[in-house]
């Protein structure tokens, strides 16, 4: 799979039973891949399907047909190995503030396998290229909505994923 383009979108479409009993289709057959080093933006006007095309190929949302893979593996099929290759900053602010910041990326990669050494120094490396390290101790409640935005990015980054999806990145971003 060495080829294998991290991030595989094939004939994506997503669609939902509305209240009056039909279907709304929010995406229709969407399909693109993505190389390596390769940065690709989604554009379109609100309503277009972005953010349900992101959440189908995270694995969040079901697809109604098509596939979605990272780094080769199924999203739907073997979400767990699909995701150690993902790190995904939704467009809603998903931080737990019952963690200081510092903790917040060191809890997430934890759920990478990262070990604690391991994750602490990427943290800290993190929180640098972020302009955060003097918030490190700090709680969440205490960040700007533009550091908690910035510290959202930092920990979709702490697992060092192939591909790194961010929804809306720069809505309330310094």
């Amino acid at each position: 799979m060495a080829s294998e383009a991290p991030l595989r979108v094939e004939g994506l479409k997503k669609k939902y039973r509305t209240r009056a009993g039909g279907w709304l289709e929010a995406v229709r057959g969407v399909s693109f891949s993505v190389a390596s080093g390769e940065c690709f933006g989604l554009l379109g006007p609100n309503g277009a399907g972005k953010s349900t095309t992101i959440q189908c190929l995270t694995g969040f949302y079901p697809t109604t047909e098509g596939k979605a893979f990272v780094g080769g593996y199924d999203v739907h099929l073997q979400p767990k190995k699909a995701r150690m290759g993902l790190g995904v900053c939704s467009q809603e602010e998903t931080l737990d503030s019952d963690f200081n910041v510092v903790d917040q990326l060191i809890r997430h990669a934890s759920y990478f396998r990262i070990p604690k050494k391991v994750a602490r120094e990427r943290s800290k490396q993190l929180l640098e290229q972020f302009s955060l390290t003097e918030k490190a101790d700090q709680p969440i409640e205490s960040l700007s909505g533009g550091m908690r935005r910035r510290l959202q990015v930092a920990r979709a980054m702490v697992s060092q994923p192939s591909v790194l999806v961010l929804d809306e990145p720069t809505t309330g971003l310094d």
